[in-house]
């Protein structure tokens, strides 16, 4: 089975549930107005926020839940390579256990063109609720494009 670049960052996030898309616009760093929409979900999972977090700043574990290769440097300002080196970035901000904001980039986007993913982790019972925002995902990025 083949995963699409909408599968990947819905997969980032650990989840398979729907989302919300919403239309919006954003500049890349020359300035260009590029059409974008964001992506939101609010998915539960059976696990700490310390597992989670820990799963999105290490690249073994990311790797293990994605059956994809993944390079990650967590400190702030490091890089990360996801899905085989098809999105990679830098982490922007954290706070450990419950915040990750991340610059994302894909290799069949524009060179200079980066979206804004957010990870926000609560506590849910003995579960985790992940609040996830992507905004900045371009438009012209089909659903079924494939990370071949």
């Amino acid at each position: 089975m083949r995963m699409t670049r909408r599968a990947a960052f819905a997969g980032s996030a650990l989840v398979a549930s729907g989302a919300a898309l919403v239309g919006r616009a954003a500049a890349a760093p020359s300035g260009d107005i590029v059409p974008s929409r964001a992506i939101h979900m609010e998915p539960v999972f059976a696990a700490s926020p310390a597992k989670i977090y820990a799963a999105l700043l290490d690249g073994k574990q990311f790797a293990a839940l994605t059956g994809r290769k993944a390079e990650i440097d967590p400190a702030i300002g490091g890089a990360f390579s996801l899905f085989d080196g098809v999105i990679f970035g830098r982490t922007l901000a954290k706070a450990q256990d419950r915040l990750l904001v991340q610059a994302w980039s894909d290799t069949a986007w524009r060179e200079d063109f980066f979206s804004i993913v957010r990870f926000e982790l609560q506590q849910q019972g003995a579960g985790t609720k992940m609040t996830f925002d992507h905004t900045g995902f371009p438009l012209d990025v089909g659903e079924d494009e494939s990370l071949a």
